[in-house]
């Protein structure tokens, strides 16, 4: 789950970030409730030199894959990417997990609200990176759930105990490498029940309406293959673009003009039919500007520039500084 928060809802500071992430183990005094969770739910490992068959390790390299046990850190902070290095300072407060001694180091970063109410595995991060978007999106459409599965008949042999004298039937199951991978579909009882009550699988708001970036004349036009050459230049010449309507639009509604290109979509609906902006009645979408590279020359600056301009009428105006 992803969560955007109004910009003035945003943590801003250090201290911000602490008082919803905590990657710490809370005093047992002070907070029973949130440590009983805290090392029922969110302690990793041990792994590493403590415990080399750990799922978690990677046996060429000698190390955890999940990157634990993390370092030290008296305060939150950032590191060189831009990924959040949360405090975990130290201390003698430790807790048990396998007859071993656990301190802050092994802790999942949580929300301690989250975490009391649900009582069970969340991890909560700070995300201010699109790679962190990227990941979630991935985990979204990868698919169900897969197991490998071996379905065999089990057989008796008869064989003779010599010292009883008496039958004794014998299970043996033949092993047969061919069959024994069989990829199928995996549904957990949670997910049967889901999916028969027909709930979301998973939602998105809002709604993002995609606007192109394009030089003057330079627009994409749709054509069938049997349109003539004269259709095909005159729907490029009286079917606007997104960026073009926009001209349009602040011509027409003088309060538009306080508006970016990228926030246009909040106060006016795309008609695609008309191929025009009208004022919108309902709703809340935000705008995306398709993305672009400095190796496109203009098209970047071009893209730059409508990030900040309000109001532009027309290509020129967006050309012109004090002019």
């Amino acid at each position: 789950m992803v969560i955007w928060l109004h910009p003035d809802d945003k943590p801003k500071t250090i201290q911000q970030v602490d008082q919803i992430i905590s990657a710490e183990i809370p005093y047992k005094q002070q907070d029973p409730h949130g440590y009983d969770a805290v090392q029922k739910f969110m302690i990793h490992g041990p792994c590493g030199k403590l415990n080399m068959l750990s799922p978690c390790m990677d046996l060429e390299r000698n190390a955890c894959t999940r990157h634990y046990q993390k370092r030290y850190s008296q305060e939150t902070s950032f590191d060189e990417n831009g990924y959040p290095v949360y405090r975990r300072r130290k201390t003698n407060h430790t807790v048990r997990r396998n007859n071993v001694e656990l301190d802050n180091r092994w802790v999942f970063q949580y929300n301690r609200d989250l975490l009391v109410k649900f009582l069970c595995h969340i991890n909560v991060e700070v995300c201010n990176h699109s790679r962190s978007i990227k990941y979630l999106f991935k985990y979204c459409m990868k698919g169900h759930d897969r197991a490998t599965m071996l379905l065999v008949k089990a057989k008796e042999n008869k064989t003779i105990d010599i010292a009883q004298s008496n039958t004794v039937p014998i299970k043996t199951t033949p092993v047969d490498e061919i069959k024994q991978f069989l990829d199928g579909r995996y549904v957990c009882a949670a997910e049967a029940v889901w999916r028969i009550y027909g709930f979301s699988v998973h939602h998105r708001t809002p709604s993002v309406e995609r606007l192109p970036v394009h030089l003057e004349d330079m627009q994409t036009v749709t054509f069938k293959d049997n349109d003539s050459l004269s259709n095909v230049a005159r729907c490029a010449t009286f079917r606007h673009s997104k960026l073009q309507a926009w001209f349009e639009a602040n011509k027409t509604y003088p309060w538009a003009r306080n508006l970016t290109y990228q926030e246009f979509p909040l106060s006016f609906v795309w008609d695609a039919q008309g191929c025009q902006w009208t004022p919108r009645k309902q709703g809340y979408v935000v705008g995306r500007l398709h993305s672009t590279y400095v190796t496109f020359g203009d098209s970047f600056y071009l893209r730059m520039i409508l990030t900040r301009f309000k109001g532009a009428t027309s290509f020129t105006e967006l050309r012109t500084v004090n002019g």
